[in-house]
């Protein structure tokens, strides 16, 4: 079991997304919808990539900001269960972000690729034994139903912010704009 002072440390990530990211995302989509004129197709493309994942990094801060809201609330409750739920949610996207960090500095596309598939194929795997895992918890009188459907919406936040780490990944490491197809092509597959 996770103990109950696993580090906690509180970010605002409204403020963050505020006075950091907001400013930036729009300076950064005014520069790139200038410099579109003068581009070929090909660089279009790639321009037209990095703002997706720009809106997608803009995406996983919003859903961190929701998935933030219960966690800190459970994070604080004696029940160990619902603790521990929540740390579980913690460390999945805590481990999923080293693995991504990992990918960035290998050089081979192909292998990234083959990471980000199994990464993919793994989530969806994750999630269904979630929605199994929370379903025992309710049978076996674990966490109330106010703390279930909080766990379910937070566990779907959290599962958001994972597939769109990986999206983002996928776009940021992978410099071969053959294989970046291939990989779009995975994604849209789902």
């Amino acid at each position: 079991h996770l103990p109950k002072d696993l580090d906690v440390f509180k970010v605002d990530v409204d403020d963050f997304y505020r006075k950091r990211v907001k400013g930036l995302y729009g300076e950064i989509v005014k520069y790139t919808s200038l410099a579109l004129e003068d581009m070929d197709k090909e660089g279009r493309s790639r321009v037209y990539d990095l703002r997706r994942t720009g809106s997608n990094i803009i995406e996983v801060l919003k859903n961190v900001s929701e998935l933030q809201k219960n966690m800190w609330k459970y994070l604080q409750r004696d029940r160990v269960e619902i603790r521990h739920e929540y740390n579980e949610l913690r460390l999945g996207i805590a481990q999923l972000s080293h693995d991504i960090e990992a990918l960035r500095h290998n050089p081979d596309d192909l292998k990234v690729l083959r990471e980000i598939a199994m990464i993919r194929h793994e989530l969806k795997s994750i999630e269904m034994k979630e929605n199994k895992h929370i379903d025992e918890l309710i049978r076996h009188d674990k966490i109330n139903t106010q703390m279930a459907t909080s766990l379910m919406n937070d566990s779907r936040f959290a599962s958001i912010v994972m597939s769109k780490m990986v999206e983002i990944a996928g776009v940021l490491w992978i410099e071969d704009k053959d294989i970046r197809t291939i990989e779009f092509e995975e994604e849209e597959k789902g």
